[in-house]
């Protein structure tokens, strides 16, 4: 009878050892598919989504060239003094519980290399938009979570 106590005590302790080291789900996820990402922000509704996304737009830079609410689309522009420039075009859906927005990065007129050159960059390109696209979906879920707890 001892053992067994011995050990549900030593598996109950294993187990709790185990929760406590695991880093708490994020609660949000995004997947990159053909140059755009999708980021689904759960349990929040789309007002709330949609102003933390404004937020992260405007903290980091960015100019909103044009905004939808009521069809769910927003396009902004950020042109950094000395780097790339580039614009973010954004759709916001409702999915249920849920929020899934959806975002394409493209560079400003200006911006595009002709030649090998332009073939080349395109190599990294693709990365370097989805580095700026997670920038902004994990900018909006820090700002709505925040905002969410109090």
């Amino acid at each position: 009878m001892n053992k067994k106590i011995m050990v549900c005590v030593a598996v109950g302790i294993l187990c709790a050892a185990l929760g406590f080291g695991q880093a708490p789900d994020k609660p949000y996820a995004y997947t990159f598919e053909k140059g755009v990402g999708t980021c689904v922000l759960t349990g929040v509704s789309l007002d709330d989504a949609w102003s933390a996304a404004v937020k992260a737009l405007m903290g980091n830079k960015f100019k909103i060239v044009s905004s939808e609410k009521q069809s769910g689309s927003m396009t902004a522009e950020r042109r950094p003094f000395g780097t790339w420039n580039y614009g973010l075009t954004l759709y916001f859906e409702q999915k249920g519980p849920d929020v899934s927005i959806t975002a394409s990065l493209y560079k400003l007129p200006g911006q595009q290399q002709e030649g090998i050159g332009g073939l080349l960059q395109g190599v990294g390109a693709k990365k370097a938009e989805q580095k700026e696209e997670r920038k902004f979906f994990d900018r909006t879920a820090e700002i709505l979570y925040k905002m969410k707890l109090k």
